[in-house]
């Protein structure tokens, strides 16, 4: 008879999470525990044929307006990929970011979530005809490209289900994905999309003139400036030339041929079936192609002479607007991505900027006597990005908060400094709200109803006049003056190219701005007496948001550079003074209206979640050992909303009849997330010579609720978590020896800290701390 040491444990078939390992885990994981959306807003689906279309309260007719941009970008997109999805695609509409993004996901189902708020600043989107229907063009193009499979992966799907390896072109570089939808929301109408808007090509421009990027670099991720636009910009151009040349047909066929891949990125494979080329050689040609189309153009620029005066700042990237005071002195937003932005003031006459403040956003004004007014985004009740302004103490840098949850975007400061002149933008709609110095609301002078965006709005420092950049459904942007006295607008400008940022100079005869009368961004001044249009400067990538102090030959702006954007300087007796007859430019595209009130749509009910839980795919799980055969599936599912996650293990061991499983699940949809784990299996027991003494049975359960208090800067959470552990002899070999049984439960609470932050140009976290305390 062996000797016997005592039995040992040699694995659980899944890890037993008990309450302090699990708080242990928060330690590296922040929770977001709530939450995806405000549990306050009651959900309504719409149903179409394609589509089912989830909203809150307040979205009733923007889900209208979406189901039938919906259903046309399907029947467009659809048309090019041929392909079609087996169910309706989900969408979900969020009101509660006061900046325009969207994403699409393939699993579990596909779906799309939108952020109704459109652009309302000179981006890599500003001309767009209408942001719901360009946003929903490019992100159902991702679903169709993404959807679509053939062959072997087809097979895969069809018995797996929705698994990621069976989406091939999921698998495709950022920039080929990216690439076709952009070129997708470019084909919308003329003059619309970021394949032909004017400030890609300023981007790529630029590229061409310093050095375009290796296709090695362009399929990773890449901080290097253009940073996470790279992916769209190559994108876009390379489907603009892969079109020209070659045709859709062709490009529809290589698409086919992805998407017939089991094994994931065969580039080069897939290209040579459909083009007879490689992708080195493919994107060669796509160099010479970009040569073909910016040389001309950078010659011409060059030629009229270069107008962009002097470099002032070195920080690249995203550096925010300057503004300017009567004495001379520019404040701007320093942005490098290396720390958090900085308020900067560059005194008259100095050639080093010092720090007034840390800020979030570069939308700011300032007065002499009243300080700095910003908008920031932050976090409102957890989960909803809501800008409001703040005060910025010149001198002392000392900040206050003025508005919560209000959504004010853009601001002025009045002549006297003791008003406040404020964009709000919900639904899509822009408001004018008088406020005090203290931001104390005090009446709407005006409302949109049509989806007019107004940004950029300066007040004139001699009259109650604002000009403003205003966005409408048929005119696009243009500049504007509103008569405060009689809420009135007057169009100053009404041209098809891009009007914005608006600024009186500081004797308010005169409005610097941006457009892109030929192309290229670039400074213009409008006399306001004699409506005569001044070119200012002439540059190679764009010129952006001028300011000219009072009783100053200096005037200063954003310039666009191989590295992002700098503060420039230029003196009136070197500027370009090209006049330009506003006149005599083409006038705004004719947009076929996008939504039609009259097609309404009454298929609605009550968001509910339960009938979008059933799983979209499984997968088999399998454990095998000397002592065990087991064999079981997996499977996992989420509401759209995501109020519901769960992952579920169902398992049986064939060698020793028994069952056995886990599951994890998460609820979301209130202020406290509730998360439960469940874990019932079967330990297996050697003794120290290797032969098996017992089995036992394991049962855990885990329950854990989560508070958070979430802010941009700061997130608490606290958490109460209840663990039950129970083990028992299940079979005792005929020469092993029993084991007591087990029980533990236990309870603990927690809470958790987090301001640390990541910079996209870091290495790692920085600026802030990390804790927790257990109990």
């Amino acid at each position: 008879m062996s000797s016997y040491a005592g039995p040992r444990w040699i694995m659980k078939t899944t890890t037993i999470i008990g309450v302090i390992a699990l708080l242990s885990i928060i330690w590296y994981k922040t929770s977001n525990a709530a939450f995806n959306y405000d549990p306050s807003l009651t959900w309504t689906t719409l149903n179409t044929e394609h589509f089912q279309i989830h909203y809150h309260d307040g979205e009733e007719a923007l889900a209208q307006k979406v189901a039938q941009i919906s259903e046309r970008a399907h029947q467009r997109i659809s048309q090019f990929y041929q392909w079609e999805p087996k169910e309706p695609t989900q969408v979900v509409l969020i009101d509660r970011m006061d900046y325009s993004n969207a994403y699409a996901l393939p699993i579990p189902r596909n779906t799309m979530h939108i952020i109704v708020t459109p652009p309302d600043d000179i981006d890599t989107i500003d001309n767009y005809h209408d942001w719901l229907d360009l946003v929903i063009t490019h992100e159902y193009s991702h679903i169709l490209h993404v959807d679509m499979v053939y062959g072997a992966a087809r097979a895969a799907r069809n018995i797996f289900g929705r698994q990621v390896l069976f989406f091939p072109n999921a698998l495709q570089p950022a920039w080929v994905l990216e690439g076709i939808a952009t070129y997708h929301e470019t084909q919308i109408t003329p003059g619309i999309g970021r394949g032909q808007n004017s400030s890609f090509r300023s981007l790529m421009r630029l590229e061409v003139a310093s050095g375009l990027k290796p296709l090695s670099q362009v399929n990773l991720p890449i901080v290097s400036w253009p940073a996470g636009n790279t992916r769209y910009l190559y994108g876009v151009y390379f489907f603009n030339y892969l079109m020209s040349t070659y045709g859709e047909q062709q490009a529809r066929a290589w698409f086919n041929e992805y998407s017939d891949n089991l094994i994931p990125w065969l580039m080069n494979t897939t290209s040579k079936q459909a083009f007879n080329k490689n992708m080195a050689a493919l994107w060669n040609e796509f160099e010479a192609y970009l040569q073909q189309e910016f040389t001309p153009e950078i010659t011409a620029i060059k030629e009229n002479g270069l107008t962009t005066g002097k470099q002032l700042t070195q920080y690249g990237y995203t550096t925010g607007q300057p503004r300017s005071l009567p004495n001379g002195d520019v404040l701007f937003v320093k942005q490098d991505w290396l720390e958090e932005p900085r308020l900067m003031r560059l005194a008259a006459g100095h050639n080093e900027a010092i720090e007034i403040s840390k800020v979030h956003s570069n939308r700011f004004d300032v007065h002499p006597q009243a300080g700095v007014l910003i908008a920031e985004i932050d976090l409102v009740d957890n989960v909803n990005s809501f800008s409001d302004l703040h005060h910025i103490d010149i001198q002392s840098g000392n900040r206050t908060q003025l508005t919560r949850g209000k959504r004010y975007k853009h601001a002025t400061w009045s002549p006297d400094g003791k008003s406040i002149i404020a964009v709000q933008v919900e639904q899509g709609n822009s408001a004018l709200h008088l406020l005090s110095a203290r931001g104390e609301y005090q009446k709407t002078l005006w409302q949109s109803q049509n989806g007019e965006i107004v940004s950029e709005l300066d007040w004139s420092p001699n009259s109650n006049m604002l000009v403003a950049a205003v966005w409408r459904p048929q005119t696009r942007w243009n500049l504007e003056l509103f008569d405060i006295d009689i809420q009135r607008w007057k169009p100053l400008t009404a041209t098809r190219s891009v009007e914005y940022q608006p600024q009186f100079v500081h004797d308010g005869s005169a409005i610097l701005y941006s457009a892109d009368y030929d192309g290229v961004f670039n400074i213009y001044q409008l006399a306001l007496d004699s409506g005569l249009a001044m070119q200012i400067t002439n540059v190679m990538g764009s010129a952006l948001s001028a300011t000219r102090p009072s009783n100053s030959d200096n005037l200063f702006y954003l310039g666009l550079n191989a590295n992002g954007a700098d503060i420039y300087q230029l003196k009136t007796e070197t500027a370009f003074n090209k006049s330009i007859d506003l006149n005599s430019l083409p006038k705004p595209f004719e947009y076929a209206p996008v939504y039609s009130a009259e097609q309404q749509i009454t298929d609605t009910r009550p968001y509910t979640a339960l009938d979008k839980l059933a799983p979209t795919s499984w997968f088999p799980y399998l454990s095998l050992t000397n002592e065990r055969s087991e064999f079981g599936i997996n499977i996992f599912g989420n509401d759209p909303l995501e109020w519901h996650q769960y992952t579920l293990t169902l398992a049986y061991d064939a060698k020793n009849n028994w069952p056995l499983g886990w599951l994890d699940y998460r609820y979301d949809r209130w202020r406290v997330a509730l998360k439960a784990y469940y874990e019932r299996t079967v330990l297996t027991v050697l003794d120290d010579q290797e032969n098996l003494n017992s089995f036992r049975d394991s049962e855990t359960l885990t329950m854990e609720a989560i508070l958070p208090f979430l802010t941009r800067d700061r997130q608490w959470s606290y958490h109460a978590g209840i663990s039950a552990d129970r083990e028992s002899d299940k079979r005792v070999e005929p020469n092993g020896t029993a084991l007591a049984s087990s029980k533990d439960e236990l309870l603990g609470v927690a809470v958790t800290f987090n301001s640390a932050k990541y910079f996209p140009r870091g290495i790692s976290l920085d600026d802030g701390f990390r804790w927790r305390i257990v109990a």
